[in-house]
């Protein structure tokens, strides 16, 4: 009773499994995001703080060395959130 049925899926799976398709798209990144550099963590300081800032909060970022790789500083944020939340809002 399916045998057609079958028979038409293995077609159309054949025919498109033939086709040549490029890979999709992910993004225009090149390689993973850089958030240890200071360039790269002063980035990510900024965001975080326009996030929370948008969202009524006043938090404090500030970017600060971790470590020397190879002589290049490895650096880090830290913020007052707590838990990932702020303590206070702007409105307060």
């Amino acid at each position: 009773m399916f045998d057609g049925h079958l028979d038409l899926a293995r077609q159309l799976e054949a025919e498109w499994l033939a086709k040549q398709r490029p890979l999709p798209r992910v993004g225009t990144r090149k390689g993973p995001p850089d958030f240890l550099s200071a360039a790269g963590a002063a980035t990510l300081a900024r965001r975080i703080r326009k996030y929370w800032e948008a969202a009524g909060f006043e938090i404090e970022v500030e970017v600060y060395p971790v470590a020397l790789v190879r002589g290049e500083p490895v650096m880090g944020i830290r913020s007052n959130l707590r838990n990932g939340l702020p303590a206070k809002s702007l409105g307060k």
